[in-house]
């Protein structure tokens, strides 16, 4: 995570809330569409989410696909 906080806080719960209202971890960007594909059977495709996908934070992403159609996917 990364943020940014330039307050001046003292004492644990003046902590705590400083710290929170500090952390502006952003969720990802989307920077565009994963176009669409055919694959064939027993065939597979991979694809690089890395041009679609970006952190705001610079903070590592990880991926998850799902459908709910799975006589698409």
């Amino acid at each position: 995570m990364s943020g940014r906080c330039t307050l001046a806080c003292k004492g644990i719960l003046a902590a705590t809330l400083c710290l929170a209202a500090c952390d502006s971890n952003e969720g990802p960007a989307v920077m565009g569409s994963i176009p669409n594909q055919t694959v064939a059977v027993g065939e597979t495709v991979t694809i690089s989410l890395a041009q679609y996908f970006a952190d705001p934070d610079g903070d590592d992403l990880s991926y998850a696909a799902a459908s709910s159609d799975e006589g698409v996917a």
